[in-house]
């Protein structure tokens, strides 16, 4: 559960919610991730920080410190007791890559009880995608993506957003090593209530920590307008 928190919200990233607990003694288990997320704004390339905490217990509140010596307090993800989440906005991000180390997480829950996580950050980062083609294919009903691999992705994922609003994604899959360059295409027919109109495609690379492909260790993404008539 790890994987992509709600990246994804980075635009993100991925979104992994936990339903009520309905065991009879609460079971404190989290899952943590802090990862560094790198896009381009106004031109420049930029560096923020995401943390999700996801637990099987009701929280009351989530902060992180940093190693730097920073607390940051975590937002509770769509009102949820059992999701919390926080990312540096586009307009907030930097040249500096965010500071690597342990970050700790200290979870507070609902029932009076404490504890405490951490996990590791390093200065690893993902130059964005580069989109080479992003075009609709009227005579398939279709949209056409191709971008040239990121170096170091383990992985990528596609949301797309009608507006501000993520209405369709492409869960992670591995980068593969037969071409140079990843060619998607994804049928609008599904798409019929945002349409006609402009969809947003942003694509995801993802580095994680290590071969078990949990943890995330870094992002990066990139996204371009597709008018659909």
């Amino acid at each position: 559960m790890k994987k992509l928190h709600v990246l994804l919200g980075v635009g993100l990233i991925l979104t992994g919610l936990v339903s009520c607990n309905k065991q009879s003694s609460p079971d404190y288990t989290t899952t943590i991730d802090v990862f560094s997320h790198t896009t381009v704004y106004n031109n420049d390339t930029v560096h923020g920080i995401v943390y999700s905490l996801i637990t099987l217990a009701q929280a009351a509140s989530v902060e992180v410190q940093t190693p730097d010596g920073q607390t940051v307090p975590l937002d509770s993800y769509q009102g949820s007791s059992y999701s919390f989440y926080k990312q540096t906005p586009d307009s907030l991000m930097t040249s500096t890559i965010p500071v690597a180390g342990t970050y700790t997480f200290s979870i507070s829950f609902s029932d009076g009880m404490t504890a405490t996580d951490t996990n590791d950050l390093t200065s690893d980062f993902l130059y964005p995608p580069h989109i080479i083609t992003a075009e609709y294919q009227a005579d398939q009903s279709q949209v056409y993506l191709k971008w040239d691999k990121v170096a170091d992705a383990d992985g990528y994922q596609l949301k797309i957003y009608s507006g501000d609003n993520v209405i369709d994604g492409i869960q992670p899959f591995a980068a593969g090593t037969s071409k140079d360059t990843v060619e998607l295409t994804i049928s609008t027919s599904k798409y019929s209530n945002y349409l006609p109109g402009t969809l947003r495609f942003e694509v995801i690379a993802l580095k994680f920590e290590t071969s078990a492909y949990t943890n995330i260790q870094t992002i990066s993404t990139a996204s371009r307008n597709v008018s659909v008539n």
